[in-house]
């Protein structure tokens, strides 16, 4: 299996800055609760997947930087959850949906919806956007299960073992190759991402506790 080193980009994590969709890999060591305004989640622990769009500047590229490196405002319910958990890996698929994903990733039978209505509370074709792998294990397993029912080759990114890595996989479930980067620094173009897409799946949170969000769940360290 090819490794190698190079250094980090100077505007994020390398993936494409073109739009699309984005799968967060998520593992609770612990139950977590969250109170989102009207919603309310009990997250048990466990194996996670989020999906999510990104049509703001930067597109894949800074959205999933932001999340990584847990920059920028809280805004959207993955927000919330993201502290308790940081993401382990991120997949880009470029041009991709996240409701077309999602549903596919629920007819495979090895997900499940894990809180109805997370990142998902604006959307009539999906009932939610953040699924429990059931089958569980590691972030790397899933990866080559996410390669195989997507079926074409994958680029993700994120922190395993200590290292920043950066993971090629084919459609059969193989690692094509693993890079790790020695810096990544955030992109100014995070924020103006956010800004930019306005709502996206920020899930009605201003709406339901305008003034409160201090009250509704966890910071942001």
């Amino acid at each position: 299996m090819p490794t190698g080193k190079r250094a980090g980009s100077e505007t994020g994590w390398p993936l494409p800055g073109c739009p699309g969709a984005y799968l967060l890999a998520i593992t609770l060591a612990k139950p977590v609760a969250l109170a989102l305004g009207r919603h309310g989640f009990e997250l048990p622990p466990g194996a996670y997947v989020y999906v999510g769009n990104a049509r703001g500047p930067g597109g894949i590229r800074a959205r999933v930087t932001r999340h990584l490196e847990a920059s920028g405002r809280v805004h959207w319910h993955i927000d919330w959850l993201l502290p308790h958990a940081p993401a382990r890996l991120a997949v880009a698929v470029p041009s991709g949906d996240q409701c077309v994903l999602s549903n596919t990733l629920l007819r495979s039978g090895d997900f499940v919806v894990a809180a109805r209505g997370f990142g998902s509370s604006d959307c009539r074709r999906c009932p939610s956007h953040l699924l429990r792998w059931q089958p569980s294990g590691c972030p790397r397993a899933l990866l080559a299960v996410l390669a195989r029912l997507l079926g074409g080759r994958l680029r993700a990114v994120g922190r395993l073992g200590g290292r920043r890595l950066v993971i090629e996989q084919d459609a059969l479930g193989g690692t094509i190759e693993v890079v790790e980067l020695t810096a990544v620094q955030r992109p100014e173009e995070s924020e103006q991402a956010e800004k930019a897409e306005g709502n996206g799946d920020r899930d009605q949170i201003d709406e339901d506790v305008h003034g409160n969000l201090s009250r509704a769940g966890p910071r942001r360290s």
